[in-house]
Formats: C-alpha cells, structure tokens, sequence
C-alpha cells in the first residue's frame, strides 16, 4: 500500500519531468525565431492563409511566446503566467489555423498543448523549481478539474483514433512493424488490433473502468514507441510521434493524478454503488 507521503512525491516527480519536456518542446516549436532561413514561410502563412493584421509582429508574438514561455515552464520561473502566454498561443492556433482539424492533424495537438498549459496555471511548477526557491510558502491546488477535462478529451481522442479504420496511426505503424519480422501480412486483422485496443482504452477512460490498468498499459506502449521511433529503428512520422507523446503523458498524469482524486467524477461510480446495493 503506498502511502499519502509516497504518492505525493510521485506525483510531484511526474509533474517536474512533464514540465522539463514540455517547456523544451514549446521552446523547439519558437526556436524559429531565431532562424530567418523560415521567416518568409511563416509571415506569408499568418499574413496571406490566415490574414493576421501586422504578420511580422504577430510571427515574432506567437513564436516568441512559445519560446521564452517554454524556456521558464522548464526553470519552473513565472510559471504561471508563462502558461498563461503558451495557452493563449495554443488557442489562437486552434480557432484560427487549425479550426478544421480538430481531431486531427495539428488541431488535435494544439487543444493537447493548450490542455497542458492550463495545468500549469492551476497547479504552477511544482516542488523543484525556481518559483518554489523564491516562493516558499506557495500553495498549490490538485489540478483536478483540468484532469478532468483532460480525461474526457482523452477519451474522445481515443474514440476518434481507433474508429478512423483508414488511417495509419502510430500504434498501427508498429503492430505492422512486428507483424512484418514475424512473416506475417499486415491485413485487416491488424488493423482491427490497434484500432480495438485505442477503442477498449477510450472507453474505459471515459467509464472509469479498470482506467489504471488501462493507463498503465498505454504509458508502457506509448513510451516503447517513444524509444523505438528515438532510436531510429521505426519513423512513425513527426505528427504520429507528437500523437505518441501526448498519449503519453496523459496517460501518466491519469495514472498516477486521476483514478484517486476524482473519484465522484467516474461514470462507473452510480453503477458500482447500484451493484454494491443489489448485493446488501
């Protein structure tokens, strides 16, 4: 049994490393400020595509945003209002850019970015951090509604992956990776495999069934894809590999912040209290 003690710091370790990667990806999307080689694509794109008034001066405000947002998200400085400047960016990307694509493409990975965001603005740094050094006493709220949100928006995504039998996500990428080195074809049946498997996840996410098992199966995948495509031995696509990391963590924040914080919140909960009554 672990106890109070034990968990908290668990989940204070997931929130440090979730924020170590997240400040560096924002930092990676706004390094092209600095790189002029990219200048013409993206003014052209917030001027011409998407009709931004002054492009040169919204450019450098988003990018900029990410960059140095996501440079303090990693020192755990200002976090709060860092988050606040990713998220706003994030939602501007989302309605404008990436308003058709929702649960696709980009759209997807922008409200994921958004969702992460906000966790830092309710929850803030985090015990290591530069914001913890300078401010001691700083309370800190269980992020419970935005993993609330998370979960549900989880779950749909899920849903939506595993229903769309066309496409070629990551998951599928690698069962046919497998099944091709055991001499197999990839066929339907595989398809049927990584795409039951997101379903079976995205439901028990949204019922609260068996959602820890279920987690910790999915950050135990998602994390060997992460290792695999990093290695080199697979390319899954970058947008399939941003998919995967975003799987990832919020598969870990609902394993270990989730299942035990939030428990009225399940759709299982009425039907286990009917079962449990039934029995009496």
């Amino acid at each position: 049994m672990i106890s109070d003690n034990d968990q908290h710091q668990n989940r204070e370790i997931i929130f440090f490393l979730l924020r170590l990667w997240f400040g560096y990806t924002m930092m990676g999307n706004g390094r092209f400020i600095f790189d002029r080689s990219n200048e013409d694509f993206f003014l052209g794109w917030f001027g011409n595509d998407l009709h931004f008034p002054f492009p040169v001066l919204m450019y450098y405000l988003a990018k900029g945003s990410e960059f140095f947002g996501g440079l303090l998200i990693f020192l755990g400085l200002a976090t709060k209002i860092a988050g606040s400047f990713v998220a706003f960016v994030m939602m501007v990307a989302t309605l404008t850019a990436n308003r058709h694509h929702l649960y696709s493409g980009d759209g997807s990975i922008t409200i994921s970015f958004f969702l992460m965001a906000v966790m830092f603005i309710y929850y803030g740094a985090g015990k290591w951090s530069v914001d913890r050094i300078i401010f001691k006493n700083t309370r800190q709220r269980f992020p419970e509604l935005p993993l609330i949100v998370v979960r549900f928006w989880f779950s749909s995504l899920l849903l939506y992956t595993g229903l769309q039998f066309g496409g070629k996500d990551a998951l599928y990428v690698i069962f046919a990776w497998f099944s091709d080195k055991a001499g197999l074809s990839s066929n339907i049946w595989l398809t049927g495999l990584a795409k039951g498997f997101e379903i079976v996840c995205g439901l028990s996410i949204l019922s609260g069934f068996f959602t820890r098992p279920i987690m910790g199966t999915m950050t135990i995948i998602m994390f060997a894809i992460s290792l695999i495509a990093y290695l080199g031995i697979i390319d899954v696509g970058n947008a399939n590999q941003a998919y995967v990391h975003i799987f990832f963590w919020f598969s870990l924040l609902l394993l270990y912040f989730f299942p035990a914080n939030a428990q009225a919140w399940q759709i299982s909960l009425p039907l286990r209290k009917y079962f449990v009554q039934s029995k009496k």
